[in-house]
C-alpha cells in the first residue's frame, strides 16, 4: 500500500510525532515517519524523496527544534515542489525561520499549545480524514504555488507563494492558467458528486472562490469551529458554496454503548472500552503525564521521598553495573528522562494511584460525567489477566518479540548504557525509556501497552502462588510475599524489562505501596457501569 501522510519532525519531538502517527494509523491513514520507515542499510535521503513522492499530505510537527532543522526545511521544500498539502501542527509558540517562512508563512496552522495534547491531535486527525474522504490526489496539486501575475516582480520566477494558503476543511489553491473554465466545471462536478470535503481555487489573476465545507466525521464534536474563509489580498466575487450532503447522525458515545470501535471518553479524554470476562471498562492506555498533572494541579499534592531510577557505573571487568537507586530529587515530573504529556506517568506509587482514582471519581460525579454508583479504581489481578488475553506473551506466542511487540529493553535501551548488552531482545523499538501511549498496536480488545512501556499497578496484594513456578525459581525475591500483605501486584513489564520470563503474560511482580520507580505506572478501570 502507498503511504498517504508524511510526518516531518525533529527527532527531539519524536514523542509527539509518534503519537500523531499512532492516532492516524488507528484511523486507517497510512503514515511514513522516520526512522521507523527507513529500512536498515537504505539511503536516508533517497528514502525521504521516495516517501514524499508517494504521499499526498505532509504534517509538519512545528517547534523550536524543527524550526532550526536543515533536514526539516529540506523536507518541506521538497513537499511543496511535489505538490503535497502541508499542514503545520504547532506545538510551540515560535516564529518560523526565514527558510521555513518562505514555504509555510501563508499556510493555515493548527495550534497545539495547550493541554490536553490529545484533543489537538484528534482535531488534526479529523482534518486529515476529511481530506482523505474527499479523495484528493497529490497529482491534482499544482507543482508550485505562485502569486497572482500582477504581484510577481520581473526576474523573480520563484516569488514567495502568497497563495499557498490551505485550510484543512476548506482547501483553497490557485491553479495554473492552463486549467481554465473547463477545469473549474469539471472539478466542481467531481466535488459535488463525491460530497468532497475540500475545493480548490481556479482561474487566472483574480480567481473565483469555490469553498466546499466537509461535514464533520461522526465522532467530531458539534462545537468544532467553522472553517476559516479569510479574505484574499485582491478583490474576488463572493464565494459560491456547493451543496453538501447532510452529515450522518452522530453516534452518542456513552458508558453503556462503549465498544472497541467507539470508546467512551471521560473529562480528561481518557478512553474506555469493555473487556470480555470483566464487569468494568478499561482505559485503553496507561494514565498519561497530562492526566496526572491535572490531578496534581487540582489537589496541590506534592511528592516527597524521591523515585528509584536506573544508575550506571563502570564495573571492574570493563562492563557496566546498572542498579535501581533512590534519587531523592526525582519525581513524576523529572524521573530521570524526558516525558511528553502523552507518555505514561511514572514515579507514582500505589497510594498516589489510588488517590488519583478517588479524585477523578469525585470530580466526574460532581460534573455528572459518571453516575453515583460508578467509580474509578485500579484493575484487579483477575481483570488484568482477562484484558491481556490468553497468549503466552502480550503480543502472541512467538519468541523473540517481533518488531512492534511493545516497548521493552532492547537495542535502543542498551544504546543508552555504553557497554550494556541486551541478549534476549535483538530488536530496536526506538525508545530507550517510555514511549507515548498508543504508539504500538492495540490487542484484540483495543488496549495498548499491555506488555512493555510501564509496569501497571493492580488492586491486589501479591502472593507467590500467583506466579508460575519457573518465575519463582528464577527470581528469589518473588518467593517472599509477606503473607499476602507486603507487595501489591504489578503486571505487564516495562521499558526496562529484558528477561524472557518477565515478559510472560502471566508474570507478576510486586510493588511496595509507598515506593516509586521510574518504570512503574498505572491504568484505570471504571467500575459500576454496564460493561459486559
Amino acid at each position: 500500500m502507498p503511504f498517504e501522510v508524511f510526518i516531518s519532525h525533529s527527532l527531539k519531538d519524536k514523542a509527539i510525532a509518534d503519537a500523531v502517527c499512532a492516532k492516524l494509523e488507528a484511523e486507517k491513514v497510512r503514515c511514513w515517519i522516520a526512522p521507523r520507515d527507513i529500512h536498515p542499510g537504505a539511503d536516508w535521503a533517497e528514502a525521504i524523496i521516495a516517501a514524499l513522492g508517494s504521499c499526498k499530505v505532509m504534517i509538519l510537527i512545528f517547534s523550536s527544534h524543527s524550526n532550526t532543522s536543515p533536514q526539516v526545511r529540506r523536507e518541506v521544500q521538497r513537499a511543496f515542489e511535489k505538490g503535497l498539502i502541508v499542514m503545520p501542527f504547532r506545538i510551540e509558540d515560535v516564529i518560523p525561520s526565514a527558510g521555513l517562512e518562505y514555504y509555510i508563512g501563508s499556510v493555515h496552522w493548527l495550534d497545539a499549545l495547550t493541554d490536553p495534547m490529545e484533543q489537538h491531535i484528534d482535531q488534526l486527525v479529523t482534518r486529515v480524514k476529511a481530506l482523505k474522504d474527499a479523495g484528493l490526489q497529490a497529482a491534482e496539486m499544482p507543482a508550485h504555488q505562485t502569486m497572482p501575475e500582477q504581484q510577481i516582480d520581473e526576474g523573480e520566477p520563484d516569488a514567495t507563494p502568497q497563495h499557498a494558503h490551505r485550510e484543512f476543511a476548506d482547501i483553497e489553491e490557485t491553479a495554473s492558467p492552463k486549467q481554465g473554465k473547463g477545469a473549474l466545471i469539471a472539478a466542481l462536478a467531481v466535488l459535488v458528486i463525491a460530497g468532497a470535503a475540500a475545493a480548490w481555487w481556479f482561474g487566472v489573476g483574480q480567481p473565483t472562490q469555490v469553498a466546499v465545507t466537509a461535514p464533520p466525521p461522526a465522532h467530531t464534536p458539534s462545537t468544532a469551529p467553522a472553517p476559516s474563509l479569510a479574505p484574499q489580498p485582491h478583490s474576488a466575487p463572493p464565494p459560491v458554496r456547493a451543496q453538501t450532503p447532510a452529515p450522518a447522525p452522530r453516534r452518542e458515545e456513552t458508558i453503556s454503548n462503549a465498544s472497541r470501535e467507539h470508546p467512551w471518553k471521560n473529562s480528561l479524554h481518557m478512553r474506555f472500552v469493555p473487556v470480555p470476562g470483566t464487569r468494568v471498562l478499561f482505559s485503553i492506555w496507561d494514565t498519561r503525564v497530562q492526566d496526572f498533572r491535572a490531578y496534581m494541579q487540582d489537589t496541590g499534592h506534592r511528592q516527597q521521598g524521591g523515585v528509584y531510577v536506573l544508575n550506571v557505573t563502570k564495573a571492574e571487568n570493563g562492563g557496566v553495573n546498572i542498579r535501581w537507586e533512590l534519587d531523592p530529587n526525582a519525581s513524576w515530573e523529572q524521573p530521570g528522562f524526558t516525558q511528553s504529556p502523552l507518555n505514561p506517568v511514572v514515579g507514582v506509587n500505589w497510594v498516589e494511584a489510588q488517590a488519583f482514582c478517588q479524585w477523578l471519581t469525585r470530580k466526574e460525579r460532581a460534573a455528572g460525567t459518571i453516575g453515583a454508583g460508578q467509580f474509578y479504581r485500579l484493575p484487579t489481578d483477575a481483570e488484568w489477566t482477562a484484558a491481556v488475553g490468553t497468549t503466552l506473551y502480550p503480543w502472541g506466542n512467538d519468541w523473540p518479540p517481533p518488531p512492534g511487540a511493545g516497548n521493552y529493553a532492547d537495542e535502543a535501551y542498551a544504546a543508552s548504557f555504553p557497554g550494556e548488552e541486551v541478549p534476549e531482545v535483538h530488536i530496536n523499538d526506538g525508545y530507550a525509556r517510555t514511549s507515548p501511549v498508543g504508539v504500538f498496536s492495540a490487542n484484540q480488545y483495543g488496549l495498548y501497552d499491555m506488555g512493555g512501556n510501564v509496569w501497571q499497578l493492580c488492586e491486589d496484594w501479591y502472593r507467590a502462588a500467583m506466579n508460575d513456578p519457573a518465575v519463582i525459581a528464577k527470581f528469589a525475591a518473588l518467593r517472599n510475599d509477606g503473607g499476602g500483605q507486603l507487595y501489591h501486584v504489578i503486571r505487564g513489564g516495562s521499558w526496562s524489562t529484558r528477561i524472557t520470563l518477565r515478559m510472560l503474560s502471566s508474570c507478576r511482580d510486586g510493588a511496595l505501596p509507598e515506593v516509586r520507580y521510574a518504570d512503574r505506572g498505572f491504568r484505570c478501570v471504571l467500575a459500576g457501569g454496564s460493561a459486559q
